[in-house]
């Protein structure tokens, strides 16, 4: 990858890191969910600590779509992650989506 290209996942179900390889910076600018349980809350992790940065508990938007689709809750953010300080998923049964940009290699 280089600089600018678009970063797209699936974090799927159960507790899911997203951590770019060494040297690589990446700018996530959305994230969405689909629960409200606030058991899939997303972490800035550093492999041994972490914080809460998202709640899905936390309602921004009541998008016309029912439960079981991927546009339940909807944040336009900006998170840093490097291999260093990078997302962490916890949860057992929701899914998250982020996407965003390689800022730096």
């Amino acid at each position: 990858m280089a600089i600018g290209d678009a970063v797209c996942l699936l974090m799927g179900t159960g507790v899911t890191n997203y951590q770019p390889s060494s040297g690589v910076e990446v700018m996530i600018t959305f994230v969405v969910t689909t629960g409200g349980t606030g058991a899939n809350d997303l972490h800035y992790y550093d492999g041994s600590n972490d914080d809460d940065i998202i709640r899905p508990s936390t309602y921004t938007s009541l998008p016309h779509a029912d439960n079981s689709q991927m546009s339940h809750n909807v944040y336009n953010t900006r998170l840093g992650v490097t291999n260093s300080l990078y997302l962490r998923k916890l949860g057992t049964a929701e899914y998250a989506g982020v996407s965003g940009v390689q800022t730096g290699a």
